[in-house]
């Protein structure tokens, strides 16, 4: 069965939905430059106006200082509420799903926006106030240097979280070590809606995907109430459509994708595992290809550092796009896809690099290149013996041994 999306419409919106937000972000940059600009501004005024003998306007100048603290949190105030409006309007843009997201689900589905980033904007304004001379806080105040260490410990905490989830145990395919991070850092913040879904995510490529079920549906239920609440519940109802995928129910899988495009269009991913559904279920191959020129006319470019991973996921989407190339007659843009492929392959990351060699290994046995595809199911089993990709190998190395008999 054809998906209902239309692409022109959801290329509208998302158009609309960057326009807005280039909108907020010049905002929040002339903000941004007032709100670190304007001790300097403040302290060069009053030594300017001493320099010149202008007492009065000297005293003016300390008048402002002196009330620096209001007006920076002010402006701090307005960047919060200018930024927060986004979110809460994709949170109105999405509502009419809602009703169909609750008959998938089985459960209630209620949407709404965490003001957990008004706390982020006071401590910003304490890094401000602590950062500027002119102002003479930091050793009157200690809720000041309180706001500057929570903030710049946050701001390291979030690095180093990032950078060991994808470069730490499971860039090796130690999922066990890689349960074991994740734990650590729910030990932190069990609210932590980014490590809530990178436990779906190792499940998922660690192939223990009769957990995974019951650990996404967890993450739609907290993801509901979560600062950036609607990118939250589309990207775990992407996961969900591909554990679907994984038990051969594509309609479910297809419904929520259909549900996730609808709530937030500029969510790209949603397209390309609409593409791979297809190609797994094995229908639709020109409407799987135009889903996937969608999200490369959209997608950013990989850059020529892999350190989001970005390059390696897109290795993967160029090696469907070649598949689906295939399947449609289009023999020398599968081939180009197949170098684009081969050149962003990381193999630093070995669930990802086995994936996509997976997806090469398949597209070599379409095209009768048994010894080929042999040749890269191999690959990926040495690569990730005990994951997601590695029970595909055994699955298709299977396929071919009992075809060549």
């Amino acid at each position: 069965m054809r998906d209902t999306l239309d692409l022109k419409q959801l290329a509208a919106e998302i158009d609309q939905r960057k326009r807005l937000t280039k909108q907020v972000i010049r905002l929040n940059c002339g903000l941004f430059i007032g709100i670190f600009l304007l001790p300097v501004i403040l302290l060069f005024g009053v030594a300017a106006a001493l320099i010149s003998g202008n007492k009065g306007l000297a005293d003016l100048f300390e008048a402002f200082i002196d009330r620096g603290t209001i007006l920076l949190l002010v402006l701090s105030l307005i960047a919060y509420f200018s930024y927060s409006r986004i979110r809460w309007q994709w949170v109105r843009l999405a509502q009419p799903q809602m009703s169909r997201l609750a008959t998938l689900l089985g459960e209630p589905v209620t949407l709404r926006e965490s003001a957990g980033f008004f706390i982020w904007f006071l401590g910003l304004v304490w890094i401000v106030i602590t950062a500027a001379p002119a102002l003479d806080i930091l050793n009157s105040d200690g809720l000041a240097l309180i706001g500057f260490s929570l903030i710049y410990g946050g701001f390291l905490y979030y690095l180093i979280r990032v950078r060991l989830y994808f470069w730490g145990p499971l860039s090796r395919a130690d999922y066990d070590g890689a349960m074991r991070l994740n734990h650590l850092f729910l030990q932190l913040n069990s609210r932590d809606t980014f490590s809530r879904y990178y436990k779906g995510y190792i499940t998922y490529l660690s192939g223990r995907l009769n957990l995974l079920d019951s650990i996404l549906r967890d993450n739609l239920r907290q993801s509901q109430k979560t600062m950036g609440s609607v990118h939250w519940v589309t990207t775990n109802l992407i996961m969900l459509a591909d554990a679907h995928i994984e038990q051969e129910d594509f309609v479910t899988a297809q419904e929520a994708l259909e549900i996730a495009a609808r709530m937030k269009p500029d969510n790209y991913a949603i397209y390309t595992n609409m593409a791979v559904l297809y190609l797994v279920w094995g229908k639709e191959p020109e409407r799987a290809l135009e889903l996937l020129d969608f999200y490369m006319s959209h997608a950013p470019t990989p850059p020529k550092n892999n350190g989001t991973l970005l390059r390696s996921v897109q290795a993967g989407i160029k090696l469907f796009e070649a598949q689906a190339c295939w399947l449609t007659g289009r023999v020398t843009r599968c081939n180009t896809a197949v170098e684009l492929a081969l050149d962003l392959i990381d193999p630093r990351h070995k669930p990802l690099t086995a994936h996509a060699y997976m997806a090469l290994g398949k597209l070599r046995q379409m095209q009768g290149e048994t010894a080929e595809a042999r040749d890269y199911c191999q690959k990926a089993l040495t690569l990730d013996p005990d994951g997601l990709a590695g029970q595909y190998a055994r699955k298709l190395l299977d396929q071919l041994e009992t075809g060549n008999r």
